[in-house]
Formats: C-alpha cells, sequence, structure tokens
C-alpha cells in the first residue's frame, strides 16, 4: 500500500454558531487499514461473547460516556 500521502486533517464546527472548532489529525492510508483489520479481528471475539457478557460491558461503557459527558461533548464542538 503506497503510504506517501500526508493524512488529511479534519476540522469541527459548532452547529449552533457555524465557528469552526478544533481541528484533529485523520490516518493514512496504512494506519486506516490497520486499523478495519483490528476490527475484523476484535469482531470476532465479540461474535463469540455471550449475551451477559455483552451486557455487561455495555453498561460499563454507558457508565464512562455519562461520567465524561463534558468532556465529550467539548470535543464536539
Amino acid at each position: 500500500m503506497n503510504d506517501t500521502a500526508t493524512p488529511p486533517t479534519f476540522a469541527s464546527v459548532d452547529p449552533a454558531t457555524l465557528l469552526p472548532g478544533n481541528t484533529y489529525p485523520g490516518h493514512s492510508a496504512r494506519q486506516a487499514a490497520d486499523k478495519i483489520a483490528r476490527a475484523a479481528e476484535v469482531q470476532r471475539l465479540w461474535r463469540r461473547t455471550g449475551f451477559d457478557e455483552r451486557a455487561r460491558l455495555m453498561q460499563a461503557a454507558a457508565g464512562v460516556l455519562r461520567a465524561r459527558r463534558d468532556e465529550f461533548a467539548a470535543l464536539m464542538t
């Protein structure tokens, strides 16, 4: 895979004011391919995870999102 191009950057826009927000780095083609491969690998593990364990993990993730909601909201604007 040719990975010579500079990865893109992405700028957020505050939807209420239309003012620019933070800028975030994108990924190179190689980084994106690696992330896709890792996601496929993890999906195979998740598929073998039972319902009760999935529910426990999702509830824990929801707790993290609630606890850090202000931090995540700031990232989105």
